[in-house]
């Protein structure tokens, strides 16, 4: 019994300890709810800061005019300027020497066989072109004879209503007078009930009809219209798909006269002896963009061996939503990363048209689904010099 008693003594004298413990609980899950709080109140302010309030940001790329200079022979690269990449060239500069196959019968048999394959995948080509252009012709032919007789059956439907809702017109009209007619007779009581209530009757049929009429018309215009459209869009559209078959076609055609020339041009050099260096020069000032083949790579004609750019011609363009157009001004701060740095710029011009932008501008990450942005020319005068054209970035217009 003692030791019950000693028991339930303890148990109170730790009742105040529990609640305490309780207490103290109980404010720090308050404190971590408020800390909470506090944190996404903190959030969705920079958010909405961002969000409505943010700089106006877009995304740009270095533009330059460009040639590509490509091989005028068929050859062996004896010497390429590969140290000269980047880095400006003149007008003439040598960069690049072709060693021109003159009886290296194995290399250029080697060649004959690449371009005779070339040659059949090309007349194949040619040949399903053909007849893809042959078949769409047929079917435009034919679809434009269904839209052509679905239009004038429109036209004669929608002359029809009209003459129909005049008549309809003329004879509401008539029916309109004799109730007019028969209701005064009706007061006067010259008229019997029988007679006000066929007059009546053939109003109401009347104004049915002359109503009935005019909704008829409606949709014939309305079927007129559908008609037009159509047959608007069937030029439109259907002659641009046989303006490019035809001129897919005449590419293909072009592209086995080619073909053909330049096998003809190797089996004429298998009969000539020796080898001839031929030299590929700058056609302009610029800077080496690019290199396309490596010492020792076998070049055909046309082969492409470097990219040229003009620095003169160089823009830095900035693409921003249409949205902005009222918030960017000639003059303004712009905040450019840019190949892992970060360059000042200004607002030199922004275009009066909105513009597709670039592929490398949309791979980049223009995810929007807007089409056409606003176009803002920046000065350039602080990219690097070791920045080509093609580059992109992010701008932040302060």
């Amino acid at each position: 019994m003692a030791i019950r008693l000693r028991q339930i003594e303890k148990s109170y004298t730790e009742i105040p300890e529990l609640m305490q413990r309780a207490e103290e609980k109980n404010i720090i899950l308050r404190k971590l709810k408020m800390w909470v709080s506090i944190a996404i109140a903190i959030f969705l302010v920079i958010l909405g800061y961002y969000i409505f309030l943010g700089p106006i940001s877009g995304y740009v790329i270095l533009n330059a005019n460009s040639i590509t200079v490509k091989s005028t022979e068929y050859g062996v690269v004896e010497y390429i300027a590969s140290g000269r990449l980047s880095k400006e060239v003149t007008r003439g500069d040598v960069l690049a020497k072709i060693r021109v196959l003159g009886g290296n019968a194995a290399a250029m048999d080697q060649e004959l066989a690449r371009l005779r394959l070339e040659l059949i995948k090309a007349q194949i080509n040619s040949d399903t072109m053909t007849s893809e252009l042959s078949s769409a012709r047929e079917r435009m032919g034919m679809e434009g004879i269904r839209i052509e007789l679905a239009l004038k059956l429109a036209k004669d439907g929608l002359e029809r209503g009209k003459i129909n809702l005049t008549k309809a017109s003329d004879i509401f009209e008539s029916r309109k007078k004799d109730m007019e007619k028969a209701e005064r007779l009706w007061n006067l009581e010259a008229i019997s009930k029988t007679d006000y209530l066929t007059v009546q009757r053939m109003y109401s049929q009347a104004e049915a009809d002359f109503k009935n009429s005019e909704v008829f018309l409606k949709s014939l215009q309305s079927e007129l219209d559908s008609a037009e459209a159509a047959m608007k869009n069937f030029l439109e559209f259907g002659e641009k798909n046989m303006k490019d078959l035809e001129a897919g076609s005449e590419s293909s055609k072009i592209y086995i006269a080619e073909v053909k020339k330049n096998i003809k041009t190797i089996e004429s050099m298998k009969n000539g002896t020796g080898e001839i260096l031929s030299e590929i020069k700058s056609p302009i000032n610029g800077i080496i963009m690019r290199q396309f083949c490596r010492k020792g790579e076998f070049l055909s004609i046309s082969q492409e061996i470097f990219t040229i750019y003009s620095p003169k011609t160089i823009k830095l363009l900035a693409y921003v939503k249409a949205k902005y157009k009222k918030d960017i001004r000639r003059g303004q701060k712009v905040k450019i990363r840019m190949g892992g740095k970060y360059i000042q710029s200004l607002v030199v011009n922004v275009r009066p048209e909105l513009e597709q932008p670039p592929k490398e501008i949309i791979s980049y990450g223009f995810l929007s689904k807007e089409n056409f942005f606003l176009v803002v020319e920046l000065d350039h005068s602080e990219v690097p010099p070791e920045m080509s054209p093609g580059e992109t970035g992010k701008a932040f217009f302060k």
